[in-house]
């Protein structure tokens, strides 16, 4: 029998699973990604998480396109909470990438950048998509 003030230690797919379902029905009652406040530690567990995932189909992007969109609101949510805490002059895909421990590549962020874009349109979030045109009218 377990100590009461003990805590089991959740499997990585049910960290996701649980920020997931907690993260989702909150982002509904705001407009922007940045707009949701996540604790950084959450967010930076989460990041390493995912990161583990897309390292393990390293060689399978079929499998990596769809991890990066099994947890929607961790993906986006995560991803914003390192681009707020690490952005600086050089860029975010280099911090990112170092973040996720992978090669910064083309590849890596097509597909980061497609499942984010993907995964915020799921969340009926906007994706300035058309920003540089809606500028110039």
């Amino acid at each position: 029998m377990t100590e009461p003030d003990q805590r089991r230690v959740l499997t990585p797919t049910e960290a996701l699973e649980l920020r997931e379902k907690s993260w989702s029905k909150r982002l509904a009652s705001v407009s922007l990604a940045a707009e949701y406040q996540v604790v950084p530690g959450h967010a930076a567990q989460m990041l390493d998480v995912l990161g583990g995932i897309y390292r393990k189909y390293t060689y399978d992007s079929y499998r990596r396109e769809r991890a990066l969109r099994m947890y929607p609101a961790v993906q986006v949510l995560a991803t914003t909470n390192a681009a707020i805490e690490k952005y600086d002059a050089r860029g975010f895909w280099p911090k990112l990438a170092d973040l996720l421990q992978i090669p910064n590549s083309q590849a890596f962020q097509q597909d980061w950048g497609q499942a984010f874009l993907d995964n915020l349109t799921n969340l009926r979030l906007p994706t300035f998509r058309n920003a540089d045109a809606d500028a110039e009218q």
